[in-house]
């Protein structure tokens, strides 16, 4: 403002000026660039497309229809949220000691007894005699 009346500025008015700066949209983008580091993003890509029309999106969708959607999501954000935490903090040690094929398999064994579990649960619904209601 003094600058427009020929006036020199001083230090406080600089001083509000800066301060001013600071909330401008789009004046300071580092707190915004560090939350979406690189990784960060890759791992999210990584895993929303890898995880998108899986098998055990597919039995998560099966799940959330016999049990209800909240308990399943929160199971399904805790159990991925734990499996993605150990990956990240042992994936180098772990990938050592166990193969990826082994882990593949435990995978597989995991989905068949879980898709066992719901088939039994499914059939004792059915109507007929010694079968649920």
């Amino acid at each position: 403002m003094r600058a427009f009346f020929g006036e020199e500025e001083d230090g406080e008015e600089a001083e509000v000026q800066e301060e001013i700066a600071k909330y401008r949209p789009g004046a300071d983008k580092s707190v915004l660039r560090k939350l979406l580091s690189p990784a960060l993003t890759q791992a999210f890509f990584m895993t929303l497309v890898g995880e998108w029309g899986d098998r055990s999106q597919l039995a998560t969708l099966g799940l959330a229809a016999a049990q209800g959607p909240l308990g399943v999501m929160a199971g399904g954000v805790l159990g991925q949220g734990i499996a993605m935490g150990v990956a990240a903090l042992f994936g180098r040690g772990l990938s050592q000691r166990v193969s990826e094929r082994q882990m593949g398999l435990l995978g597989g064994a995991l989905l068949l007894f879980f898709g066992a579990q719901a088939g039994r649960e499914a059939y004792a619904l059915l109507p007929g005699p010694g079968r649920g209601r």
